[in-house]
């Protein structure tokens, strides 16, 4: 069976390097929630350094075509996360990079996107992303007819944008990741997934760092 991931790695900033990074206490799921990842089809790791964590799913795909629902048509995953730096600092996400693989029938249109936004704050939402426009075989030019590839979209944020948690009380770090496909309903099944044929990681959440104003 395919399994998909997600890293959690730290960009780091402001000159701390490495070891600033190691610093970091914990990194810990708190919740997960959507029709893309239930409670029995995922598992989490953390790394030694602290500086990443993996979640893998194992049935996190969207379908359209013949023999689908419209449940079936819209997937997402909803990740609660809880991310405790050093003292004196707080982060935010500097870039998004999400991975997945796609079929799709020459009618078949399939999207990928993803909101990150911090608990009490409002959800900040990266632009959707055409799967036909993000493949690896032709990254950046849409693929018309049968699709058959990996995906992969990337969102950065310059760093003077960046979202930051805040210093004052623990803010936890929300994750929503969605795909999307239609095709007529006549036609053969299509499908969009988070996971991709050489089994790599497919979502990195790149970490920013900086001091707390005093």
């Amino acid at each position: 069976m395919k399994k998909s991931a997600m890293v959690l790695g730290a960009a780091l900033m402001c000159g701390h390097g490495v070891a600033f990074a190691q610093e970091i206490a914990t990194v810990d799921l708190v919740s997960v929630l959507g029709s893309g990842c239930k409670p029995d089809e995922f598992a989490i790791g953390i790394a030694e350094d602290r500086t990443a964590f993996t979640v893998s799913y194992s049935n996190y795909s969207a379908l359209a075509g013949f023999g689908t629902g419209v449940m079936d048509h819209r997937k997402n995953c909803n990740l609660s996360v809880k991310v405790v730096v050093p003292g004196g600092f707080t982060f935010g996400i500097a870039e998004a990079d999400v991975r997945g693989f796609a079929d799709l029938q020459p009618s078949a249109e399939a999207s990928a996107s993803t909101s990150i936004w911090f608990q009490g704050n409002p959800r900040t939402a990266f632009r959707t992303h055409d799967v036909r426009s993000s493949t690896f075989g032709d990254p950046g030019r849409r693929v018309n007819g049968r699709l058959i590839d990996n995906w992969q979209t990337t969102d950065t944020t310059p760093f003077a944008s960046i979202v930051w948690a805040g210093c004052s009380g623990q803010r936890n770090l929300n994750i929503n990741t969605e795909l999307r496909i239609s095709s007529p309903a006549a036609a053969d099944t299509s499908l969009v997934t988070t996971d991709t044929t050489d089994g790599s990681l497919t979502t990195l959440f790149h970490l920013a760092f900086r001091p707390c104003r005093v």
